[in-house]
C-alpha cells in the first residue's frame, strides 16, 4: 500500500516477523515468548512504522475525529444531546473494535 516493494519490503519483513521477547525483574526472567503484535521499541524506526501501521485508523469511521501522534491516538465526537452522543459513540467504538481486529492489534473474540 505505501510502495515498499523488493529489496526493501525483504528488509522490512525480515526485521519485523519472528521478534520474541521476554520479561526480567531483578534475576527472575520470564520464557521467551513469541511477539506477534509489536514494533520494535526503543529504535529509530519504531515511531515511524507504528504510525505507517495505525495511519489509516481514522478511515474507520467518517463521525469520528482523530489525533494520531507517535503512539498516542485520540478520538473525539460532539453532541449537544447526550443520549445520542452515547449512541454514536458506541457505534463508532463498533467500527473501531472492528478495525482493530481486522488489522491485528486486538484479539478476536
Amino acid at each position: 500500500m505505501y510502495g515498499i516493494t523488493a529489496t526493501a519490503h525483504r528488509w522490512l519483513t525480515d526485521y519485523l516477523l519472528q521478534r520474541k521477547q521476554f520479561v526480567q525483574v531483578k534475576e527472575s526472567k520470564s520464557c521467551l515468548c513469541n511477539q506477534i503484535r509489536d514494533v520494535p521499541q526503543g529504535s529509530i524506526l519504531g515511531p515511524l512504522f507504528f504510525i505507517l501501521y495505525v495511519n489509516d485508523l481514522p478511515t474507520c469511521s467518517n463521525t469520528l475525529n482523530s489525533i494520531l501522534f507517535t503512539d498516542d491516538t485520540s478520538l473525539f465526537l460532539e453532541h449537544k444531546d447526550p443520549n445520542i452522543l452515547i449512541n454514536q459513540l458506541n457505534y463508532e467504538l463498533q467500527n473501531v473494535s472492528a478495525w482493530l481486529k481486522a488489522v491485528n492489534l486486538c484479539e478476536q473474540n
